[in-house]
C-alpha cells in the first residue's frame, strides 16, 4: 500500500489526538525511518514485527510506532459517532457525515485524506 505525504502528516496528526491499536496487517512508521511504512507482521507482547516488502524484519516498541489509518479504519471510526456517513467523489474525494445540528463536509486530493480530515474534524470537536 502506497501512502502520500499529506495522508502520512494526517495520521501524525490522528496520532496526537487518538492512539489506535496496532495490529497484525497494519501499517506503522518508525521516526527514524524517514516516513516509510512498514508492514505490521506480527504482535508480541509490547513488541512489533515489522516487515517493508515482506524482507529484513526487526522489533520495535508499539509505543515508538505511528500506526497509519486506511480508510476502513477512518470509516469504522466515524460510523461509532455519526447518523449518517456517506464517500462521495467529484474531482476531489468528499466525505459527508450528518450529525443532529446539520452536515459536514471534508475534502481532500485522495479518499484516505478525506477521511482522516474527517476524523481530525471529530477529534478536535470531542476536545
Amino acid at each position: 500500500m502506497k501512502f502520500t505525504k499529506e495522508e502520512i502528516s494526517l495520521c501524525k496528526q490522528v496520532a496526537e489526538k487518538h492512539r489506535k491499536e496496532i495490529k497484525k496487517g497494519d501499517w506503522a512508521i518508525e521516526p527514524d525511518r524517514a516516513n516509510i511504512p512498514l508492514l505490521v507482521i506480527d504482535t508480541q507482547m509490547e513488541y512489533i514485527t515489522l516487515s517493508l516488502n515482506y524482507e529484513a524484519t526487526h522489533d520495535t516498541t508499539c509505543k515508538s510506532l505511528t500506526p497509519l489509518w486506511t480508510i476502513s479504519d477512518c470509516l469504522e471510526f466515524l460510523k461509532k459517532m455519526f447518523q449518517r456517513l456517506r464517500e462521495c467523489s467529484d474531482g476531489k474525494f468528499e466525505v459527508e457525515y450528518w450529525r443532529k445540528n446539520g452536515c459536514y463536509y471534508q475534502y481532500g486530493e485522495t479518499p484516505l485524506s478525506a477521511c482522516l480530515k474527517a476524523v481530525l474534524a471529530v477529534l478536535e470537536e470531542e476536545k
